[in-house]
């Protein structure tokens, strides 16, 4: 970090972006995949399939944008051809529901294969008929150089019939 905005700062709008997630956001479980099994699948190339990954679970709140703009997309970094894609914000700490630290408040690193889960009343009519859907690419939400929010491009997950 450069230094020039100081620290205080930055776990301050952290805190305020983490209370707004809490106050307006929809409770999910997300799946993060570990990176043994990212490493272990990439291998693989196409011929992955979504059994070829091991995932830690969290509970965290998130706010999703349904259907945003083309302009909003570009704005963020984030470039798409005809297709408007669901874009998902995710705050830096979960609750994690296995592992050692189930039940504790940890930092997540949310990574491109990650998916989540959210309950049926919360998907508009065009998304009815999915309830996980995958991360496909990230954008990062920050003040200057510290993150304070992660964004990620979003589509109902594929799940490959085994």
């Amino acid at each position: 970090m450069s230094k020039l905005i100081p620290r205080e700062t930055i776990d301050t709008l952290r805190q305020h972006a983490n209370f707004l997630m809490d106050s307006l956001g929809i409770e999910a479980t997300l799946y993060i995949p570990t990176d043994a099994s990212l490493t272990a699948a990439e291998g693989l190339d196409v011929f992955e399939r979504t059994s070829d990954h091991a995932y830690l679970s969290y509970s965290v709140m998130c706010f999703i944008e349904w259907n945003p703009s083309k302009y909003r997309l570009k704005k963020l970094g984030i470039f798409t051809e005809g297709e408007l894609p669901i874009l998902v914000w995710i705050p830096l700490l979960a609750t994690a529901l296995e592992g050692d630290e189930v039940g504790q408040e940890v930092d997540i690193d949310v990574v491109q294969k990650s998916y989540f889960k959210i309950t049926p009343e919360f998907i508009p009519g065009s998304e009815e008929k999915a309830q996980e859907f995958e991360v496909v690419d990230l954008a990062i939400k920050g003040t200057h150089d510290a993150i304070v929010l992660k964004g990620a491009k979003c589509v109902p997950r594929r799940i490959q019939m085994e």
